[in-house]
Parts: C-alpha cells; structure tokens; sequence
C-alpha cells in the first residue's frame, strides 16, 4: 500500500509539473522570429504605399491630440542591410497646434509569410516647439535591439509576440 501511495503521489507530482511547464511555455513570449528566412522588401503594397495617411483624434493624459501618420518614400537600411520603408507620426496638441513629437518608424515586409516587422523608430520630442531630447529611439542591430513582429502574416489564436525588443526602450507585446 505503501509503494501504490508513493507511486501515485509521484505521478501526481509529476502531472503538475508537466502542467505548470506547459503553462509556463505557453505563457511566454516570442522573441525570435526565423528572420534569416526572409526576404524583406518595402514593395508599395497597400500598408507600406508612399502617401497612404491616417488621421486619429484623441485625448491622452489630459491633452486633446492629432496624430498623422503618413507613409513616406524614403527608406533606411538597418541592421545587416535589411531596407526598410519610413513611417511618420506627427503628434500635435490639437488646441495649440504644439508639435508633441515627431516619430520616423521603420518597417519591412517577409516576403515568404506576408508577416510586417518593426525595425526601430527615430524619436524627436518638443517641448513649447523645441526639440529637448529622442528619448524611445531604438533600431534593429544596436545596442541589441532585435526587430519585432508588428503584424503576423498568418493569425494564430493566442499567439503572444514581442513588437518591440529594445532592452531598457522598448519591449511592447502583442497577445
């Protein structure tokens, strides 16, 4: 009886082991996303066309804002050479007319999943119309930041992703 105890109490043990890594390993976070496996490119598809423009109207922290955000012609190379496509947010008090900050972002489209990656952001903060500081910049290749995955090409249900990984910048997540 002994021997039946300790074998079903070491199961058990064991049930909730496997359980808890499953859970654990389920509740992580990607990371690293086999991007040697692709191809970028900054084709002018209809999420990356020079020109294209949205418009958002919101409050933030008190603060009426209009944000622009326009898709440029201008592209960078980041990393290892990878070209990525510009894209400008305009941040703007909308009952002074302040200029807030003014963000170039960097996005690059695999080829082989239709998946978009965020490769960094250029960060101008005004303060009264001047420029005091680029604090959130970041690029994929320096100071280990790694681009992150901005938009799957392929949904998974409860995928859970990293959009941003610039250690002590940024490290949004996406679920």
């Amino acid at each position: 009886m002994v021997v039946a105890t300790v074998v079903v109490a070491s199961a058990a043990i064991l049930f909730v082991s496997i359980v808890t890594l499953v859970k654990a390993q389920n509740e992580s976070w990607t990371s690293s996303f086999n991007m040697e496996e692709c191809n970028f490119s900054t084709i002018d598809t209809i999420i990356l066309q020079p020109g294209y423009q949205l418009i958002f109207a919101g409050v933030e922290d008190g603060d009426p804002l209009n944000v622009t955000v326009t898709v440029s012609n201008e592209t960078k190379a980041v990393g290892d050479g990878i070209i990525t496509r510009a894209v400008e947010d305009n941040v703007v008090n909308s009952e002074t007319g302040d200029l807030l900050e003014f963000t170039k972002d960097y996005f690059a489209i695999c080829e082989q999943t239709n998946g978009v990656f965020y490769f960094g952001e250029d960060v101008n903060n005004y303060e009264s119309g001047k420029l005091v500081d680029h604090e959130g910049s970041w690029l994929h290749g320096k100071d280990n930041a790694r681009a992150g995955l901005i938009m799957p090409g392929t949904i998974l249900l409860g995928s859970r992703y990293y959009q941003e990984i610039a250690p002590d910048v940024a490290l949004d997540k996406q679920k």
